[in-house]
């Protein structure tokens, strides 16, 4: 039925198309392949720290806190009840480049701290922590406020949108922060 209440002789056929179908289907691809895009970037972001930093016992360390606020979100997001989206597919991944960078930044002023001025571990750990720290937090306070402000759209894809990335950067920094320097 053609929607007009002609019928369709029986030699025809009707495919949908359009940018609809289009659109329908590239969401579809994105949820489904959720946990694929989140472990090539868990890939691609190991690769880079064993290259940037020439050591695998290094780029690992810097994976952890990466691994942790990865599955942390994921478990958080869930228990809040937010509504994955095609748009909140990208959670995975940017909780691994925020935290990554966090990791990197952090890590490379411990071992600037234990290099250039000599201090023992601990007191590297320190300096490193007390140095980065407010920096990171300020600029994490902003980006999170930022995407929180997306909570309060009209539009529900936005708001969910707004609540994952704010959780995950959230809990990216938080990782990076605090679980790291232990390390």
């Amino acid at each position: 039925d053609p929607g007009d209440g002609a019928a369709l002789p029986d030699n025809a056929s009707a495919t949908p198309a359009g940018l609809v179908i289009v659109g329908v289907g590239l969401l579809e691809n994105l949820t489904a392949n959720r946990a694929l895009l989140t472990l090539a970037a868990l890939a691609v972001v190991g690769l880079y720290l064993v290259l940037r930093f020439a050591s695998l016992p290094r780029a690992l360390l810097a994976m952890v806190p990466i691994a942790f606020a990865v599955g942390f979100s994921s478990i958080v997001v869930g228990l809040l009840g937010i509504t994955l989206s095609p748009m909140t597919t990208v959670g995975g991944p940017l909780v691994i480049a925020t935290c990554g960078e966090f990791a990197v930044l952090v890590l490379d002023r411990y071992l600037e701290e234990r290099r250039d001025n000599g201090h023992d571990p601990v007191e590297a750990t320190r300096v490193a922590s007390a140095r980065t720290g407010r920096a990171f937090t300020t600029s994490a306070v902003t980006t999170v406020g930022g995407f929180a402000v997306l909570t309060f759209a009209p539009l529900p894809l936005l708001s969910d949108f707004g609540a994952v990335v704010t959780v995950n950067i959230a809990i990216a920094v938080l990782s990076a922060l605090v679980g790291l320097p232990p390390l």
